[in-house]
């Protein structure tokens, strides 16, 4: 059991974790796409996760905003697809 435990633990924590931090472009597409949809312009904010999203492939927030904002302009099946 703890040999498991050992194998289960290095598998898990040895796996590459990307760092937002060598990505500032990323970062600036979500905060502009996040400050943009509390004013409502839900093109542009799709634009923006769009952009964070084709930089970083794994930003899971990116998705879920985006899946809000197709939420918002009731393209359901978007939203659904960005959740998946």
């Amino acid at each position: 059991m703890a040999l498991f435990v050992l194998v289960w633990t290095f598998s898990t924590y040895n796996e590459p974790i990307f760092d937002l931090r060598e990505h500032p472009d990323t970062i600036e597409a979500f905060v502009k796409g996040s400050i943009l949809k509390e004013a409502n312009q839900f093109e542009t904010v799709i634009e923006a996760f769009n952009n964070a999203v084709a930089t970083v492939p794994d930003y899971s927030a990116a998705y879920i905003g985006r899946s809000g904002v197709y939420e918002n302009v009731v393209n359901y099946e978007a939203a659904i697809m960005d959740l998946k």
